[in-house]
């Protein structure tokens, strides 16, 4: 098993490479930048979580009865990024979600989160993701991103497990060092304050 998930490593560095190196994060060189970023972005962020809740239903008993998880390590592993995830330590000893932390950073940064907000309204009200994305102001580059997040629902819990690993998990903080050290350099240093208490 361990030689296949190498293998399977090694053929996805090639597009890990391109996300890593992408273009965009050449483009964020303004408080605006980031602003428009994180109003596309936030979605992503919402969706991880929905990935990574599907994948913890598909791994442990979510309801009752409860039955012992097949694979008590991966049951522990999920449990616990989901912990942190749905209820991490905030800076004034609180405790938010990483997707409300992300949301009360645009707020102090003056991005709009009435389109995510609208989003989860309507889901709320019983809307279909389908529906509810074509019902508010969202990029094209954005649905189709969360769109096929939702396409693996329903899917095995390994494509599932891949789909978080090397979709998201894996890459997630290699992805924004490129991105910290373009904000670094390209923003002026009187606004890195304004960024440091986001």
């Amino acid at each position: 098993m361990t030689g296949y998930i190498e293998q399977l490593t090694q053929e996805l560095s090639p597009l890990t490479e391109n996300i890593v190196n992408h273009s965009l994060y050449r483009h964020i060189s303004s408080i605006d930048d980031l602003r428009f970023f994180m109003e596309q972005h936030v979605f992503a962020v919402w969706d991880f979580m929905c990935l990574l809740k599907e994948l913890h239903r598909g791994i442990v008993t979510t309801s009752t009865p409860w039955f012992p998880p097949k694979d008590a390590l991966s049951a522990n592993l999920i449990s616990s990024i989901l912990v942190e995830e749905e209820g991490d330590v905030t800076e004034d000893g609180s405790y938010a979600s990483h997707f409300e932390i992300y949301i009360s950073a645009m707020e102090k940064l003056g991005a709009d989160t009435q389109p995510i907000r609208k989003l989860l309204q309507l889901l709320h009200a019983g809307h279909s993701i389908q529906e509810a994305v074509n019902l508010i102001p969202m990029r094209d580059g954005a649905k189709d991103f969360v769109l096929t997040t939702f396409s693996f629902f329903g899917r095995s819990v390994h494509e599932l497990a891949a789909a978080f690993v090397y979709g998201r998990e894996g890459i997630t903080s290699s992805m924004f060092i490129p991105m910290v050290e373009q904000i670094e350099t390209s923003i002026p240093p009187e606004k890195h304050y304004q960024l440091s208490t986001l």
